[in-house]
């Protein structure tokens, strides 16, 4: 049994503020978060602008021009895998991974806070900047019903994107990428089964990685 199910979300930006602990790695800001630490050099500025100040934080800065690069493909990412045991007669749960995935934004350099640009730069780049992927939920969820003894892994992953952009106020701008995700797959696997995924899908990473061996 391999069972699974996939689905685009590009929901409307401005919906859910991202939750800034879910974003923990240096140099990453979430897409509401506060302004970055400075840095000993400024970016880069984009064509025919000066470097980032704070003005683009500023309330001059009503209508920001954001810019959008080419989207690059970074693959699929497991964010939770969960195994349901009913051989005895009973449920076992066991929680393998659980790590929630968010947008997130990495200036080139100082760049400006990014409470007042999250709908902008949603809209250019055509991708979530808002709301947090859970995965725990949507796997218990299809582990419903299933009453027959059997070891069943459920897995959740997302399909991650990274997007450059440019945003521009007046004669400021400044540089960054976007790292979002464009697809979600959850499913559920009888590890008892053989293989018949291609190794880039992601239910078979999480077969690999979390079935018992033998």
């Amino acid at each position: 049994m391999t069972a699974y199910d996939r689905s685009t979300r590009r929901p409307p930006v401005g919906l859910l503020p991202l939750a800034a602990t879910a974003l923990l790695l240096a140099g990453c800001v979430p897409l509401d978060g506060p302004v970055p630490g400075a840095t000993a050099t400024d970016p880069a500025p984009a064509p025919g602008v000066a470097p980032a100040t704070a003005r683009l934080g500023g309330a001059d800065c009503e209508e920001p021009v954001v810019t959008a690069g080419e989207a690059s493909n970074g693959g699929w990412k497991i964010i939770a895998a969960m195994e349901l045991d009913t051989t005895s007669g009973r449920e076992k749960s066991t929680v393998f991974l659980d790590e929630p995935f968010g947008a997130s934004l990495i200036w080139d350099g100082n760049g400006p806070g990014t409470d007042r640009f999250t709908e902008a730069i949603g809209e250019a780049i055509g991708y979530p900047t808002v709301e947090v992927i859970e995965g725990l939920d949507r796997i218990t969820t299809m582990f419903t019903g299933l009453r027959e003894p059997d070891r069943t892994l459920g897995y959740r992953a997302v399909e991650q994107v990274s997007v450059p952009i440019t945003l521009v106020c007046g004669n400021q701008g400044a540089r960054g990428t976007v790292n979002t995700w464009s697809n979600i797959e959850t499913g559920l696997i009888d590890c008892s089964l053989p293989a018949n995924e291609p190794p880039s899908m992601p239910s078979a990473m999480a077969r690999e990685r979390y079935c018992p061996e033998g």
